[in-house]
């Protein structure tokens, strides 16, 4: 007996007239997750590029004589214990964020990706030299090797951005091994390689683009993950240093005084929460949309 697929009901009541990317953009209105977190992105994106003239004071600004100060009209969300405004700190520590979870992932794309590849296609002794240092490296979770990368190198954006890159870049090796070796042994990339085309430009120019879908889905979801690790790392003391406003160190600052002035951590810990969920859903939708068995189109 055979059974019909069962089709998304969205992917059905898409019009038949619309083109690939059309339904594609259409089923990812009609999701609630992924529109929730593409709106949650987009705030965080614009208060980010437009802190300066969002910030009701200079996030670094110390007043004594104000430190510790409940929400009022003057500090809607109070003042830390130097007396610096809770809100502008809040919207600085986004640009911090967002920095260092896109710089993070895009170097842990590039170089696992290509490290992936490399491994995937050529096969033999180099996949086998490769995928065991990377699955030496994915042995360490992800967070203690970045504790222990910024610990070596020290604190400070740039070498943030470094440790949770690193961090990040086993995994992706390891998805585009999994889909340079799937994709190499279609008709399409041997007809290529039967006419004589470089390998170089059968990796690069075929076997990568077509390995892109699984590698926005997963990089998207990472991106919540890298802010989650800087959080981590500037709670610890070790990540982002004073006087740069970051969200974990917020966190971190706040916990003395958790029990008289709990908005210190709550704020920025709910911040963290739900930028990494919305890039989560976001994720999550890009994966049901460009996967087709997911939306029953296969």
């Amino acid at each position: 007996m055979r059974f019909a697929a069962q089709r998304d009901p969205l992917v059905v009541a898409a019009p038949q007239h619309m083109s690939t990317r059309q339904v594609a953009v259409h089923l990812l209105l009609r999701k609630g997750l992924f529109m929730f977190g593409a709106v949650v992105i987009t705030l965080m994106i614009l208060m980010a590029i437009f802190a300066p003239l969002l910030a009701p004071y200079d996030p670094n600004a110390v007043d004594m004589q104000n430190s510790l100060a409940k929400p009022s009209a003057q500090h809607l969300l109070g003042t830390d214990n130097l007396g610096r405004d809770t809100l502008s700190r809040l919207i600085y520590g986004a640009r911090t964020s967002l920095i260092v979870g896109l710089a993070a992932v895009a170097a842990a794309v590039i170089l696992g990706g290509i490290l992936g590849t490399v491994a995937g296609f050529l096969g033999g002794i180099v996949q086998a030299v490769i995928m065991r240092i990377v699955d030496m490296l994915m042995s360490i979770p992800m967070l203690l090797l970045a504790l222990t990368l910024a610990a070596v190198l020290g604190g400070g954006l740039k070498n943030v951005v470094i440790a949770i890159s690193v961090s990040m870049i086993p995994p992706f090796a390891r998805l585009m091994a999994a889909q340079t070796i799937t994709i190499k042994e279609r008709d399409f990339v041997s007809a290529q390689r039967s006419m004589g085309a470089p390998k170089w430009r059968t990796m690069v120019g075929t076997v990568m683009p077509n390995a892109y879908p699984a590698v926005l889905v997963f990089g998207t979801m990472q991106i919540g993950a890298a802010i989650l690790g800087e959080a981590g790392l500037s709670y610890l003391g070790i990540g982002i240093q004073a006087p740069t406003a970051a969200w974990g160190a917020m966190v971190s600052l706040g916990f003395p005084y958790l029990v008289q002035y709990p908005l210190l951590s709550i704020v920025p810990g709910v911040a963290v929460m739900l930028v990494v969920f919305a890039f989560n859903m976001v994720g999550d939708g890009l994966r049901d949309v460009l996967d087709p068995r997911l939306r029953g189109t296969s």
